[in-house]
């Protein structure tokens, strides 16, 4: 098996392929995506429903990542398997929680005191502004 990168890291709301081909061996050959998680387990990506595979024409399997979060990171390994044996190779995929300083929030009426409401509007440039609002209290 082939893989155009080993580690990749995101941007939030990245989008991110990576191909996994068969380089060599006797066809035919089953290719398939999976993510592993912490114990080793490996779930198939059709189960995984953020992230998709796309068959390839060569009989290979892409990986899509659409829109990254950071729930999204992780190890996902490419099987290979044909009659006489299988092939894995895993990309590692970190996505960065916040890469904008536009979503720190600052506080700029002081201190609002105990017992005392306090509204934050937090906003991100693909959610609308009014139906995103906060209650904090302190």
């Amino acid at each position: 098996l082939e893989l155009s990168t080993y580690e990749k890291t995101l941007g939030l709301n990245d989008d991110f392929n990576i191909s996994c081909e068969i380089s060599r061996g006797d066809l035919p050959a089953n290719v398939a995506w999976y993510k592993q998680d912490e114990e080793g387990n490996l779930t198939p990506i059709s189960e995984v429903d953020t992230v998709h595979v796309v068959t390839m024409g060569n009989g290979g399997k892409l990986l899509k990542i659409y829109k990254a979060k950071p729930y999204m990171a992780g190890s996902y390994v490419c099987r290979g398997r044909n009659g006489y044996g299988e092939d894995l190779k895993t990309v590692s995929v970190n996505v960065l929680d916040r890469g904008s300083s536009a979503n720190i929030i600052k506080l700029s009426e002081g201190d609002p005191g105990v017992n005392r409401r306090l509204e934050l509007l937090c906003y991100d440039d693909e959610i609308d502004f009014e139906e995103n609002a906060t209650e904090w209290f302190k």
